[in-house]
């Protein structure tokens, strides 16, 4: 579950995995949601454009067009969340 404006924490459970060495090294995965800012500094460097679509405006950019569309880029957040950062 990702944050939203009413929740705003998750727990991910994650530090168990990265205690066993799993870092996602090599995995690529992707966000189906109604914006991700790419442009985010935990994003940017794992962003790969050539395959990325908004399949709301038919185009190439997933950034969000509405300021309240901060959905996608708080689950992708979590998704490539790094130990200490």
């Amino acid at each position: 579950r990702c944050p939203t404006d009413t929740q705003p924490a998750a727990n991910i459970n994650i530090e168990p995995a990265w205690a066993k060495g799993y870092i996602g090294t090599g995995v690529q995965i992707a966000i189906v949601d109604d914006g991700v800012e790419i442009t985010h500094p935990d994003l940017a460097a794992g962003y790969v454009a050539e395959d990325s679509y908004d399949f709301n405006y038919d185009d190439p950019d997933p950034s969000p067009t509405l300021s309240e569309n901060f959905h996608g880029t708080s689950c992708a957040g979590l998704a490539v969340a790094r130990t200490n950062s």
